[in-house]
């Protein structure tokens, strides 16, 4: 699935299931969610996905720039639609050469793109994938 620049939802009542989906696409153009995908409140029957094994390609736009201390939030979700997030195949930033490890004591994916440094994490409290240029 490629996400290039707008915001996607996924909201209410209608079903989304993406759990065929393998290879996610990300092109981060701002701060704010690139797919918001919430599910209905109370309700297992709604929004699965399940991120094990998939692949993770997050690029900038080209006239974007994280500014150092800042983030950007991937997806704005719920636990059923982050399913797994800690558990990709692989995650790249800005091309397949910039790999992001997962380290378990940080429970994020950390790695070094054109000597800054970036971690992808999930803030539980906000059910969001968020990406952070640390300062």
């Amino acid at each position: 699935l490629v996400f290039d620049g707008s915001s996607v939802s996924f909201t209410g009542a209608t079903k989304v299931d993406l759990q065929f989906a393998d290879t996610w696409e990300f092109e981060i153009g701002g701060t704010d969610a690139i797919l918001t995908w919430d599910s209905v409140a109370n309700s297992s029957a709604f929004n699965y996905n399940n991120f094990s094994g998939d692949t993770l390609n997050l690029t900038f736009d080209g006239s974007f720039t994280l500014a150092s201390g800042s983030e950007a939030t991937i997806i704005k979700g719920c636990d059923n639609t982050l399913r797994n997030w800690n558990k990709f195949a692989s995650v790249t930033l800005n091309g397949s050469d910039n790999k992001l490890t997962f380290d378990k004591t940080e429970n994020a994916y950390l790695g070094t793109v054109d000597g800054s440094n970036y971690k992808l994490y999930v803030d539980d409290t906000s059910k969001s994938l968020l990406l952070s240029h640390l300062a």
